[in-house]
């Protein structure tokens, strides 16, 4: 029977950083032969291996092995996403509006979600019915208006049991941008009706799957350790390691 070992999460490293995915300096199951790791990024990234004959000796670097989006099958993850421009508050008028439409395919179910946002500007504003308002009454700038544009759809895109969230980055700039899954199952659509020129919705970034990386590595006699190596910041870094005791040949060390 083949002992499998669950570890615990690997946490986003974020760049120029290292996560570690295994290490059994601590002296942990005797057994452990393999170390299984699955792993999608949309960086490219560094797997390393080190070993040493004891918990109290220097660690040796065995392995490195890089991966490259584009190279030997790697492909990175891209989330579906979509920029807004937004403008200053004395550019808007009371129920300027946009439309935003996030799509999900899951187990096969089409899953469309239609929000549509107002910005009250002035206190004659009268909302709209099945609106979103977004209040830029204490707004000046256009950043100000960009940050509270992406909290609202923030907040009207949240996690249910049949669709993932779309996430918005707080914007330092007047363009925020909306993101979804990674993959083509996924997928954005805005438009605007807004009078001023300047508020625009920029082309829609369609998802890629990226590829789910099956790493096996051999643990050595004595400790191992392994470390998986980021230059830029990922946003999607799911990483599971799990350990056994099966001896099966191949694998990247």
């Amino acid at each position: 029977m083949i002992q499998r070992f669950r570890r615990a999460n690997i946490e986003n490293p974020g760049a120029n950083s290292a996560a570690v995915l295994y290490d059994d300096a601590t002296g942990e199951y005797a057994t452990q032969a393999r170390a299984h790791i699955l792993a999608l990024l949309d960086q490219d990234f560094v797997v390393n291996t080190y070993w040493a004959a004891s918990s109290s000796s220097a660690l040796r670097q065995l392995y490195t092995t890089s991966y490259a989006g584009g190279v030997s099958g790697f492909i990175r993850a891209v989330r579906c996403a979509q920029p807004i421009t937004v403008v200053a508050k004395a550019s808007l008028v009371d129920n300027d509006y946009f439309t935003v439409v996030y799509t999900t395919v899951i187990d096969g179910t089409t899953v469309a979600t239609t929000k549509i946002f107002e910005y009250k500007v002035t206190g004659a504003f009268e909302a709209t019915e099945g609106r979103i308002t977004i209040d830029v009454t204490g707004a000046t700038t256009d950043v100000e208006v960009a940050v509270a544009t992406a909290a609202a759809i923030a907040a009207a895109f949240v996690a249910t049991s049949s669709q993932p969230a779309l996430t918005v980055a707080v914007p330092t700039t007047a363009t925020l941008t909306m993101k979804g899954q990674s993959g083509p199952r996924f997928a954005i659509a805005a438009t605007e009706n807004v009078a001023n020129g300047g508020f625009s919705i920029g082309a829609a970034v369609a998802g890629v799957e990226g590829t789910v990386l099956d790493l096996d590595v051999r643990l050595s006699p004595g400790r191992n350790r392994i470390v998986l190596v980021t230059a830029t910041a990922p946003e999607e870094f799911d990483v599971a390691v799990e350990t056994d005791d099966d001896k099966n040949p191949g694998g990247i060390g």
